[in-house]
């Protein structure tokens, strides 16, 4: 307890030195004052070092975007070559007389509310109840946390509360132990919605699916165009149907080849059409318009590799012309009298 002069207790800053505490006046800590009647009892709260660990918090608006391509190159005598080629936004990459350029990233925007806390060994990711945990006492540099004085770091005036109680201060200060909590249950690595975070050293690594613009550029390159010379047969499954109706008639045919995949075009005097062709007979349906009840023509098929015919027979049933339902008759119209004199 000291003397207290005029208003020397209510203007006592946080931060002054208080005679008598020694080492105390030297640790970041909250200096306070309470009068009684002629005396004051000056007090100070403090922190001290439990281990030399520091933790740092880190907060990234901007992550800096590098693209992992895996690319297969097939040569013509089916060699595969694997590359793996890392790009970043504006970049262009040549191999084997490709270029790769990385045009465009679609940022992740929910990245750049992460906060981080890291102790030199672990990481953890924390929330604003952790980053309220970490505002209690700080520094503004790991230089500043390992000399650990009043003048560099500070305690937050909440940390403690203080009452006088039988001639003396009592303080009540909360027991720091959320940042321990994170750092056990929030550890890295960690998945946060679609991106997988990590520490890789001193540097912190987001996985994750973007979209991207990428434009690739072939240099002294030659093409060359392969067309399949394969063979194929129709076959007429049913053609049944009308004429001089909508629906027309419906013609099933089925499309074989001797390899591939063919694209055949069909010729007949009243129509022509496009067929596709496979290895296990392609199945399908064409409708098709004709003039005449009785069918029988002839038609070609063109494929790749060669030209074949098949038949067109089929007797098909007349619709009913319905273009005019109305009848005529004559009518007898008498006169009715009008009800005006």
């Amino acid at each position: 307890m000291g003397q207290c002069f005029g208003t020397n207790c209510a203007k006592l800053d946080k931060d002054d030195r208080v005679d008598g505490i020694g080492k105390a006046n030297q640790l970041p800590g909250v200096t306070g004052c309470v009068g009684w009647k002629e005396g004051c009892t000056f007090y100070r709260f403090f922190a001290t070092p439990i281990n030399n660990n520091i933790v740092k918090i880190q907060h990234c608006n901007n992550w800096k975007t590098t693209v992992r391509l895996n690319v297969t190159l097939i040569g013509q005598k089916k060699l595969k070559e694997n590359h793996l080629i890392l790009l970043e936004e504006g970049e262009t990459v040549n191999t084997n007389q490709i270029s790769y350029s990385l045009l465009n990233v679609n940022q992740n925007s929910i990245m750049a509310d992460v906060v981080l806390i890291d102790n030199g060994k672990t990481a953890a990711v924390v929330d604003q109840f952790g980053i309220a945990a970490s505002q209690i006492l700080k520094c503004p540099t790991a230089e500043d946390a390992i000399a650990f004085s009043n003048s560099s770091c500070s305690l937050k005036f909440e940390s403690c509360r203080c009452r006088p109680a039988d001639g003396i201060v009592h303080c009540d200060c909360r027991d720091n132990t959320v940042l321990q909590q994170y750092f056990s249950e929030m550890m890295l690595p960690r998945k946060l919605g679609n991106n997988f975070l990590q520490r890789d050293g001193d540097k912190f690594i987001v996985t994750s699916n973007s979209r991207l613009q990428l434009k690739v550029g072939l240099q002294r390159l030659k093409l060359s165009t392969v067309v399949d010379r394969n063979k194929c047969k129709a076959t007429v499954q049913s053609l049944n149907g009308c004429i001089n109706c909508m629906a027309g008639a419906m013609l099933n045919i089925s499309c074989l080849t001797d390899f591939g995949t063919a694209e055949g075009h069909v010729s007949c005097p009243s129509a022509s059409f496009s067929i596709k062709c496979t290895t296990t007979s392609y199945q399908q349906t064409i409708n098709l318009q004709f003039a005449d009840v009785v069918v029988k023509e002839t038609c070609e098929l063109q494929c790749p590799g060669e030209r074949s015919k098949f038949e067109l027979a089929a007797t098909l049933w007349r619709a009913r012309d319905t273009s005019n339902d109305w009848k005529m008759a004559d009518d007898h119209v008498t006169a009715t009298p009008s009800f005006i004199a």
